[in-house]
């Protein structure tokens, strides 16, 4: 779904969250919503804090963790505290990632505890890199392997440090067999540089109705993602 404005996509991602939220919230009562961090996301966040629906009956969790304090200015949980955990879904129940373990590899046990005590993920909202990462499963990670095809619903990584990664290499993230799960995935991305990136993957997954090995999941973990029906695209420039 491609869009001319910010407003534009923005509006289109909100309504769709709401409306899987809703469906969901209908059906069971509760409902799973999964977010990553980032300032992409940011302001249709904001925007669903306002939206009226039973907040007190949605779960929200992080997709992934940058291994800081919770209350780190890299922290994914503050972001999300500070701009969806905010008026009217100031009441949502929130699942963070972090512990007071030294690595996430540690904590990985105790993460996943914690999610599979979780509503079913109705909706995982993610980002992509430059690099083609989504959550924390960066390309040729340390666990990257557990993160595409374990069965565990959380995976710790070490990911190869780079102008993406910054200086938080380790990480927390959902895999994919949880991502895989959810009944929307919105992968909400903007700029030329994320337009490239998503092509060449795309291209990569087909050539003349053939895998084509130039790149792998490994190399290009965003590929996995792709392969998921229940995944919408939403950019603009």
């Amino acid at each position: 779904h491609c869009f001319d404005t910010q407003t534009q996509w923005q509006s289109a991602i909100v309504l769709d969250i709401k409306n899987t939220l809703l469906a969901a919230l209908l059906a069971r009562g509760q409902a799973g919503f999964f977010v990553s961090g980032g300032s992409t996301p940011a302001p249709f966040y904001q925007a669903l804090s306002h939206c009226d629906l039973a907040w007190k009956n949605i779960h929200i969790g992080l997709v992934d963790e940058r291994w800081v304090a919770s209350d780190h200015v890299a922290s994914n949980e503050k972001l999300i505290r500070g701009v969806l955990c905010q008026n009217k879904a100031s009441v949502a129940p929130f699942t963070g990632m972090k512990t007071m373990d030294d690595t996430p590899h540690v904590a990985v046990k105790e993460v996943c505890a914690r999610y599979q005590s979780l509503p079913h993920p109705d909706v995982v909202v993610l980002g992509m890199g430059d690099d083609g990462h989504v959550a924390s499963l960066f390309p040729h990670a340390q666990g990257l392997g557990e993160g595409l095809h374990g069965k565990a619903p959380i995976c710790a990584l070490t990911a190869q440090q780079s102008a993406v990664t910054g200086e938080y290499v380790l990480r927390m993230s959902v895999s994919l067999q949880m991502i895989a799960r959810a009944n929307l995935v919105v992968l909400a991305i903007k700029g030329a540089g994320k337009w490239a990136c998503l092509q060449t993957a795309l291209h990569s997954l087909t050539e003349n109705g053939l895998e084509n090995n130039t790149f792998t999941d490994s190399s290009l973990p965003v590929r996995a993602v792709l392969r998921l029906k229940q995944l919408r695209v939403y950019w603009y420039e």
